[in-house]
């Protein structure tokens, strides 16, 4: 394996209890990070193993942002939706006047899966061109047994290219009820509950289901993540964004391990951001545009909307070899046109001036 080394790092933000190191270097042995810490401090046997060096001229150094929730795989596009939004529209009224997740369901089912595929891949490569080294991204825009399944051997392929991102794949049948049948949700969520074992062989990891009003009730949410469990699917939920209907809880109750837009959360709670890139309500591929809403938005400190973006994106995704600057983690790193974290709250777009992926420069 090739053993490489970032020297000159200004700042380099770690995201573990050693914070941000000024003056730092960092040695990566193939895919992992082999060492980390102050420039000088390097031990003998690594730098005279190194064969590769990359001059950070004094930049800031983090770890690879981890999008842990996106919806990619889609035809077509909404943006007359986004102005009746904006003009007051609710979620609610936009799917009544045959917009909302089923208008991308009609679309997407029509495309062939070759060009769904190369779409996709193409918006995959401007998250990690923004400095994401991981994406979760769902199925559930075809809403029938044979589409939902073809999507998540798409994503898995995908997953499989090292000129994208890691790919977490989940799969969300359970994303609302479809829209060519007069099936009761109820009905629809026992079919979906059958197909949970062909996602697993198909290459999903997760299970996803939207557990909310007009959606799919509790009851009818826990079906489907119990025989995501059985299948082996870790189970997650899209819970209580439109209104308090107990999803949160049964998130709770089933170890799901990512409840998504919750409303409120606790202080303690582990926080992970995310851009939900989907065709309706987010283009967003930018982690560093969602670093700075939230610090604008919801008052994070940036240290504590990085971390989010990192270390609790790591968490979402139940994997605990990345998100942060650490020896034996992923060498997944990013290198930021900027000296100081305090660039993302200020830029609203902080671009990558490189990064590098299981090691690898992929972005320059």
């Amino acid at each position: 394996m090739q053993m490489k080394r970032l020297r000159n790092i200004g700042r380099l933000f770690t995201g573990t209890p050693a914070g941000v190191i000024e003056g730092a270097a960092v040695i990566s042995d193939g895919e992992e990070i082999a060492w980390c810490g102050k420039s000088g401090d390097e031990p003998r046997e690594l730098i005279e193993s190194v064969t590769d060096e990359h001059d950070c001229e004094g930049g800031l150094v983090t770890a690879g942002f981890i999008d842990a929730h996106t919806h990619p795989v889609y035809a077509g596009d909404r943006m007359a939706e986004v102005a009746m939004r904006s003009g007051g529209a609710s979620y609610e009224a936009v799917a009544k006047a045959g917009g909302g997740i089923r208008a991308t369901v009609m679309a997407t089912r029509q495309e062939p899966i070759s060009t769904l595929e190369d779409a996709t891949a193409r918006r995959l490569w401007n998250w990690l061109e923004g400095g994401a080294t991981t994406v979760e991204a769902k199925t559930g825009y075809h809403l029938e047994r044979e589409g939902e399944l073809e999507a998540t051997r798409l994503l898995a392929r995908l997953s499989q290219r090292s000129d994208l991102p890691r790919i977490e794949v989940t799969f969300l049948a359970g994303h609302a009820l479809p829209p060519d049948r007069r099936a009761r949700m109820s009905s629809y969520a026992k079919e979906v509950s059958e197909w949970c074992d062909d996602a697993y062989q198909a290459g999903a990891r997760f299970c996803d289901v939207f557990c909310d009003r007009g959606y799919f009730s509790v009851s009818q949410s826990r079906s489907i993540l119990t025989a995501a469990i059985k299948a082996k699917l870790i189970p997650r939920i899209h819970a209580d964004e439109l209104e308090r209907t107990g999803g949160a809880r049964l998130a709770a109750e089933l170890h799901a391990v990512s409840a998504d837009h919750l409303l409120r959360a606790n202080r303690a709670d582990a926080v992970a951001l995310a851009g939900d890139h989907n065709p309706g309500t987010s283009g967003i591929t930018s982690m560093s545009v969602v670093v700075a809403l939230a610090v604008a938005v919801f008052k994070l400190s940036v240290e504590r909307a990085l971390v989010a973006a990192t270390l609790g994106g790591a968490y979402s995704i139940s994997r605990s070899d990345r998100g942060v600057v650490a020896a034996h983690k992923l060498a997944d790193l990013v290198l930021w046109e900027a000296e100081h974290e305090g660039a993302f709250a200020w830029a609203y777009g902080l671009k990558p001036r490189a990064v590098w992926l299981r090691g690898t420069q992929v972005f320059a």
